[in-house]
């Protein structure tokens, strides 16, 4: 279990839809609980994380007004300030001293054509840009990044992505300007600090970390989603003797192939068009340091056995070249998926499996650590505070008695999102059972039920399909990290399947 550097992960904020729905809800329906007056004692921690340095400034250049909306909106509520701009004409005269962060959400033309990009990028050198690349712009995208994008997130993108780039952004953009080195400001961005908890369980996995973090050989860290994974992996590399070397980290599943494989490995000059100069990747960026590969089962299986050649020698070739460097990485990897499950289907590579499993690291539940609620929720409530100008809220006896019992499929990530929504709805300063969306702990899941009623004889391999994905996520109240857990697939192909069953606005 974990705190992100920020206050609130990046995972599982308030949700936005990619399409113009706007802002979509994450959790149920508010549980009807007896009021409690009486406040439950915070368990005592050492604060920690940023301090009181502002929060980052973005600035949003979108043509699509519901959409740009709907990205103001949701990082309003993050705290973040947002200068919005309706076109790519002009963009760089409204960028002040203070915006760290520009957000494209235009035609691949105006980025590009209209060098509305690298006007940027000569101009703020420190300011750093995410492009989002429409449908058929994927060719585009690679020239974006050669241009010098921060970034790009192909459609359909959702906000779990989005918040990790924008994180890593704006890190990037604060140290730049700080004066320190690139490499370094990629190190840990939104990097957690530490693990959360005293229970048995816990214990276990700071020993094992301990353990762990000498050695050289890779890792894989498995658990469910929202367990830590990737604070562990943070925790391994800073506890090591790489510690003073740059951790890159990737997160497999958030681009398309093509644009996985150029951030991964890099490229030479020509090796597609708009390849105007050579480029590392991630791969090379990491030398003598450490490389995470968040999520590494959503790695696609055409690039499989180019990473295990890189694991088995230590060798990268960029994209387009017909060399190969020699790269001294330590690799990290984690999973929320049952990787040997997904090479009995041919989907994960099982030599790539035993190259990464080296060594392996298992993450508990928060339902496995169900002492630690309660010091788990106050850390979450203070890193929230720090967001604001005021005081941390304070728990109702009654509203943590709701939060102990609870058994957070979710993981931390749910809690944070949970207590986001309800520090901001509370009336006061004391978060009462009212203020909690949360299904009654003593109700039964039906969702399992549900979806056991279906009748799928005569239907078509579609028609299955796309009735399993709406009444799972009909099921689930439209939380669709919940729905990809329950249909064993990743997030992403979730939102890739409502796109393809027009399903946005009917959920």
């Amino acid at each position: 279990m974990f705190i992100c550097q920020d206050g609130v992960s990046s995972d599982t904020r308030a949700g936005i839809g990619h399409a113009e729905s706007g802002i979509s809800p994450t959790f149920g329906p508010v549980g009807h609980h007896h009021e409690e007056a009486v406040e439950a004692a915070a368990p005592s921690s050492t604060p920690f994380g940023r301090g009181e340095e502002d929060f980052p400034v973005v600035l949003v250049a979108s043509d699509r007004p519901a959409i740009g909306r709907s990205l103001r909106r949701l990082l309003e509520t993050l705290r973040y300030t947002v200068i919005g701009v309706s076109s790519g004409r002009n963009v760089s005269e409204h960028i002040s001293p203070k915006v760290q962060v520009v957000l494209l959400d235009l035609p691949m033309a105006e980025v590009l054509e209209r060098a509305c990009l690298r006007a940027i990028r000569q101009h703020f050198s420190d300011v750093q840009v995410i492009v989002i690349s429409r449908a058929g712009e994927a060719g585009d995208a690679f020239a974006a990044l050669s241009e010098g994008a921060f970034a790009c997130l192909a459609e359909p993108w959702n906000q779990r992505d989005l918040l990790i780039r924008l994180g890593q952004a704006a890190e990037v953009a604060r140290l730049a300007r700080r004066g320190r080195d690139l490499g370094q400001a990629l190190c840990c961005p939104m990097a957690p600090l530490e693990l959360v908890g005293s229970s048995g369980p816990m214990r276990s996995v700071r020993a094992q970390i301990e353990r762990l973090a000498p050695l050289d050989s890779p890792v894989l860290i498995t658990g469910g989603s929202g367990t830590g994974k990737t604070t562990a992996g943070h925790l391994i590399h800073r506890l090591g003797p790489r510690a003073a070397r740059p951790l890159i980290v990737f997160h497999c599943g958030v681009l398309p192939r093509e644009l996985t494989a150029v951030e991964l490995f890099g490229h030479v000059q020509g090796a597609f068009a708009g390849a105007a100069d050579d480029r590392p990747g991630r791969i090379e960026m990491a030398d003598r340091g450490t490389l995470l590969l968040d999520e590494i089962g959503e790695l696609p299986l055409e690039l499989q056995p180019r990473l295990l050649r890189f694991l088995q020698d230590h060798r990268v070739e960029r994209i387009g070249s017909d060399t190969a460097a020699k790269v001294d990485v330590r690799v990290i990897g984690t999973t929320s998926r049952d990787l040997g499950r997904m090479c009995q289907q041919g989907r994960f590579r099982d030599d790539l499996l035993a190259a990464i499993n080296e060594l392996s690291l298992r993450m508990p539940t928060v339902e496995e650590c169900s002492t630690d609620v309660a010091e788990l929720a106050y850390e979450v409530l203070r890193r929230i505070a720090r967001l604001g100008d005021g005081p941390p809220r304070t728990l109702a006896q009654a509203a943590l008695k709701i939060l102990q019992q609870y058994r957070w499929p979710g993981n931390v990530h749910e809690m944070e999102s949970v207590l986001l929504q309800a520090a901001a709805s509370a009336d006061g300063t004391t978060i009462r059972a009212k203020d909690l969306l949360l299904n009654s702990p003593d109700v039964a899941d039906p969702i399992h039920e549900t979806l056991g009623n279906l009748k799928l004889a005569g239907m078509t391999l579609s028609s299955i399909e796309r009735r399993a994905v709406v009444e799972t996520l009909q099921a689930c109240a439209g939380n669709r990290a919940k729905a990809a857990r329950l249909l064993d697939v990743s997030e992403k192909t979730i939102y890739n399947k409502i796109k393809q069953y027009k399903l946005t606005g009917k959920i």
